[in-house]
């Protein structure tokens, strides 16, 4: 199912190493950002995150015996992912647990990446939200951290929740653009995860089909179901531009072994997925639920597209029974 393609082993391992260099690639800006705004205290968890995924990986191959599992570049990927969707000052130890629970039961028990039925990234943070919410989504103000000290401010995933906003005006809209607020250290600048997407249309444009769905899916529902008093335009910026949602459409449901493979069905997955983000969004506990919302969506998917053919199947066979039914009438008069 990787990638959409029938090729043999070496060329999947080939393409599935090309995709994790570009998603590399493409994180380098988010990584930047989050130093720039929060410090040194994020090299030190994205550090932890890659070191942990990496030994783990390199444990797990050699007790299940499966060679050059480090080459696709996953276990990085993963590490660095992890790391970047964290509060700024969060505990080491956390990071480390969402690795583990990445890499030893989402990834490697199934065969590695091109196999694992779930997201490793998605499944490790989502286990580490539900271990430890309050650690998890509570956001230092924008600034330098430094020996785990810092005031804590309001994400705008968070006023959302509880209804609240700020006005949509050129400034707060300026800040929110650039990543000036509170939220997941590479998660906020909207930004530099445009320059991604650009990227991304680029170097791998079957994976954008998939983030072009997510987004549609949950500009849908932003305007349908607006949770900002300023208005649709307003509720619309603000849905998509808060916690992780177009990290999520860039770097989770892009995931190449958990994507169908037709371009049509890529962006039905994505809208799908994007669907129920904004959901549970509104039903959730969380204030933000997007990688819950990828590991459902990759559960459920096959079941709904098992479902879409065999209602597909149905109507076509009744279109093929009408004019036979007919026939037999013109033959009977």
């Amino acid at each position: 199912m990787s990638f959409g393609i029938n090729t043999n082993n070496r060329e999947e391992e080939k393409l599935t190493r090309r995709f994790y260099s570009d998603m590399l690639i493409m994180l380098i800006a988010p990584v930047v950002m989050a130093w720039y705004y929060y410090g040194t205290a994020v090299f030190k968890t994205i550090i932890v995150s890659v070191l942990t995924a990496v030994v783990l990986e390199l444990t797990a191959s050699f007790l299940l015996k499966e060679k050059g599992t480090l080459k696709d570049l996953n276990a990085v990927f993963t590490g660095v992912v992890i790391a970047l969707l964290l509060p700024a000052n969060v505990s080491l130890w956390l990071a480390v647990l969402g690795c583990a629970f990445a890499i030893l039961i989402a990834k490697m028990p199934f065969g590695g990446t091109r196999f694992a039925p779930f997201m490793p990234a998605a499944a490790g943070f989502a286990f580490i939200c539900l271990c430890r919410p309050q650690a998890v989504f509570l956001y230092p103000t924008v600034g330098i951290v430094s020996n785990g000290e810092a005031t804590y401010g309001v994400s705008l995933a968070s006023m959302l929740k509880l209804n609240q906003s700020m006005g949509l005006n050129v400034i707060s809209f300026f800040n929110v653009f650039i990543g000036n607020i509170a939220g997941p250290v590479g998660a906020t600048c909207i930004m530099v995860l445009i320059g991604a997407a650009v990227f991304l249309a680029i170097r791998q444009p079957k994976s954008a089909i998939n983030s072009a769905g997510f987004i549609a899916g949950s500009a849908i529902m932003a305007l349908l179901f607006p949770r900002v008093l300023n208005g649709i335009l307003a509720s619309l910026v603000f849905e998509l531009c808060s916690g992780m949602l177009i990290f999520t459409a860039l770097f989770l449901i892009t995931d190449p072994a958990t994507s169908p493979k037709r371009p049509q069905s890529r962006f039905l997955y994505g809208a799908f997925a994007g669907i129920l983000c904004m959901v549970m969004r509104y039903f959730g506990i969380f204030q933000e639920s997007a990688c819950f919302a990828v590991l459902i969506s990759s559960a459920v998917w096959p079941l709904v597209t098992a479902g879409i053919k065999r209602l597909v199947s149905y109507f076509d066979k009744k279109s093929r029974a009408k004019p036979k039914a007919g026939r037999e009438m013109i033959n009977e008069r």
